[in-house]
């Protein structure tokens, strides 16, 4: 595992896209007394359930892209903005659930809001990168040798 190939934003990308997917699943998102009721449950379900799935998407093509040699299909637009417009949506998807019931929420809610934001953080910090190799004399690499 090369830990050389992850950047700062990858770290906050992964760390705060693990968080919020165990936000989503087992922290209360609505909670009244002693029920309660997470963000891939009723009311809104789909929406929660939408932004974790895509949440683990976005983990897995990072991972993908940093750990192995594959290489992913070449798209239109940079792999970074891609990644900030997919956050994006998460973050967006849950605040449409939220939009839909405002109602007893729990400690939950305001946990995945923030790592939603994070991970949107995380994304724009690599929102310039692509999967291609770096031009000659970018100043990446190792330096040239002497004559």
């Amino acid at each position: 595992m090369d830990m050389s190939r992850v950047t700062a934003g990858d770290k906050v990308l992964a760390g705060s896209g693990v968080g919020l997917i165990i936000a989503l699943l087992f922290l209360p998102w609505h909670q009244v007394f002693s029920f309660s009721a997470s963000a891939v449950d009723a009311p809104g379900g789909w929406w929660g359930t939408a932004a974790a799935l895509l949440t683990a998407a976005i983990l897995v093509v990072t991972g993908v892209r940093r750990f192995t040699d594959t290489s992913l299909p070449t798209l239109p637009r940079r792999i970074g903005e891609v990644t900030l417009g997919a956050t994006a949506a998460v973050f967006g998807l849950l605040l449409i659930k939220l939009a839909l019931d405002t109602d007893y929420l729990g400690f939950g809610a305001y946990a995945a809001l923030l790592l939603a934001a994070a991970m949107a953080v995380g994304a724009f910090l690599g929102r310039d990168e692509t999967d291609e190799a770096p031009p000659v004399g970018s100043g990446r690499g190792a330096p040239p040798t002497p004559f």
